[in-house]
């Protein structure tokens, strides 16, 4: 939903969200948040005020920002509050799965997409099994 009026710039939640998750996948790679200013073209302080959600990422930062850290813009951005229903992606298992992809070497990466698809595999196989209900 577009803003219009005095406060069209101010941050909001979602900016806090987006800032709280550049800071952590900086942290997981150990950036520094000058090394990161110096990727991007900014000063560190900004780099400061983006992680703090005081100052809202334009788009093409963002990019900057996500190439910086080697991550697609989705990987930073929050699930949307109006999306109907939650899709696996938006999980947080899926967030730890691609953190751990991110810092994995091509073997390690072999080796889990190897794990991921033998689970695939027997999944298909086996029929769902049936939850009891608690009375």
């Amino acid at each position: 939903m577009a803003k219009f009026g005095p406060n069209a710039r101010t941050p909001t939640g979602i900016d806090a969200q987006l800032g709280a998750r550049i800071r952590a996948r900086r942290g997981e790679i150990g950036m520094s948040q000058e090394q990161l200013a110096g990727a991007i073209g900014v000063s560190f302080q900004q780099v400061q005020k983006y992680e703090k959600g005081i100052n809202r990422v334009a788009a093409s930062t963002l990019v900057d920002i996500c190439d910086a850290l080697d991550l697609a813009p989705a990987g930073l951005l929050p699930p949307s509050a109006g999306a109907a229903g939650q899709s696996v992606l938006d999980s947080d298992e899926m967030a730890e799965l691609n953190q751990i992809f991110a810092i994995l070497g091509q073997d390690g990466r072999a080796t889990l997409l190897n794990v991921a698809r033998a689970l695939r595999h027997d999944a298909k196989q086996k029929p769902p099994a049936k939850r009891r209900v608690k009375s």
